[in-house]
């Protein structure tokens, strides 16, 4: 009897999970370790489902393989971009000098969970 409701409870257990998927990142431009030319006018990132972006930052590697936070990136950005709940964000970016880049985000998607992720690119 008891093995029998255990295995009921775990069946139910599994298939409740069954097609409740995470909120992930389909896609974001520039690409991870892309290399460009020119300064990107803007970062685009492509969501599966809906997220409120909660901070972004973007960190410069300087020649010594160090890393500095660049602080204008948050700061400049309107409230705005932090208030929207979209599966798309567009995030303006300043001209930005030839090196490499990390460019961090982190969100809150619509069913709660915290997100985060990050990615590289280069300017030669």
């Amino acid at each position: 009897m008891l093995k029998s409701y255990l295995f009921s409870l775990f069946i139910v257990i599994s298939f409740s999970s069954i097609g409740h998927t995470h909120t992930v990142l389909d896609q974001i431009k520039p690409e991870n370790g892309e290399i460009l030319f020119n300064s990107p006018k803007e970062i685009n990132l492509i969501f599966n489902s809906k997220v409120r972006l909660i901070k972004i930052n973007i960190e410069k590697k300087l020649e010594d393989g160090k890393k500095t936070f660049k602080k204008y990136l948050q700061n400049n950005l309107k409230k705005e971009t932090f208030m929207i709940s979209s599966d798309t964000h567009i995030i303006e970016l300043p001209n930005l000098d030839t090196g490499q880049y990390i460019f961090k985000w982190r969100g809150l998607s619509d069913d709660g969970h915290i997100i985060k992720g990050k990615s590289t690119f280069e300017i030669k």
